[in-house]
């Protein structure tokens, strides 16, 4: 045990200039911690069209559908927008008025550590220019396989009035060009106060694009991420520690933070090999 935070220490000491090292070690409490993402950084995209656009028939809407919160919500996610003039009361629309909640539950029976979302794309219609009912504005709620949740607040994403075009189209995809969020089993969307003034919109189809979230179980002390637990990870755990990207696996105390404070249990967890 001696050893191991002596190798601890040294490895610290090298990747440090002396002196920080010995305030690091008196005042290691106020560094930043590296914490699990709460929010999302997004970049957003709106559209208009006079014409109905296409739609993905093969995204995680569809491939890995599990139910949504009401059989009638099943039809916004079925790689269909309906009729192309966007004429209304056809099967391939819902109706959500303002604080309407929209579920979507992804099957996580063999893909169990849920899924990365990479884009989202939404799309709504109405037949006449101008309406209204075409407005896209709602919140983004995303939950997690660990049970915690990140939310997007509402926004108004894409008015379509007083632009006289039938169809509105949003998409969303990560800000720096990544994943948006990793572990996802469910997303909801609810409809904001001031989506329609008169009342409910006309959404036709959300896609869903992403791939189940790689590994359902975290190797704690794996740093390195190569399957295996010994003293290489300890330079790959400092790396962590001072990139400021949090790591399931370097979160050895499993408190939803890498700090300081996992060098006890990393030594544990070497330690036992």
């Amino acid at each position: 045990m001696v050893t191991l935070t002596l190798l601890i220490s040294h490895f610290l000491s090298v990747s440090c200039p002396s002196n920080e090292t010995i305030w690091i070690a008196r005042h290691w409490p106020i560094i930043p911690q590296r914490s699990k993402h709460t929010s999302v950084d997004l970049s957003v995209a709106p559209g208009i069209a006079i014409f109905a656009p296409r739609v993905s028939n093969n995204d995680l809407a569809q491939t890995a559908f599990l139910s949504s919160s009401s059989s009638l919500h099943d039809e916004l996610f079925n790689g269909q927008v309906g009729n192309d003039d966007a004429d209304t009361n056809d099967a391939g629309e819902i109706r959500p008025s303002r604080n309407n909640l929209v579920t979507i539950n992804f099957d996580t029976s063999v893909n169990t550590a849920g899924y990365d979302i990479t884009q989202i794309d939404s799309v709504f219609g109405w037949d006449v220019a101008s309406g209204g009912r075409a407005n896209q504005g709602y919140s983004i709620r995303f939950d997690l396989v660990d049970g915690s949740s990140i939310e997007e607040p509402g926004q108004h994403w894409q008015p379509n009035n007083p632009v006289p075009f039938y169809w509105t189209t949003v998409s969303f995809t990560d800000a720096s060009g990544g994943v948006i969020v990793s572990g996802v089993e469910s997303i909801t969307f609810q409809i904001t106060e001031e989506a329609n003034a008169s009342g409910f919109v006309i959404a036709r189809e959300i896609d869903i694009f992403g791939a189940p979230t790689a590994g359902g179980a975290i190797l704690l002390g794996d740093s390195d991420r190569n399957g295996i637990v010994n003293f290489i990870d300890i330079n790959a755990f400092i790396d962590v520690l001072q990139s400021g990207v949090y790591l399931d696996e370097a979160d050895c105390n499993q408190d939803g933070v890498v700090d300081f404070s996992d060098i006890p249990s990393l030594i544990e967890i070497l330690s036992s090999q």
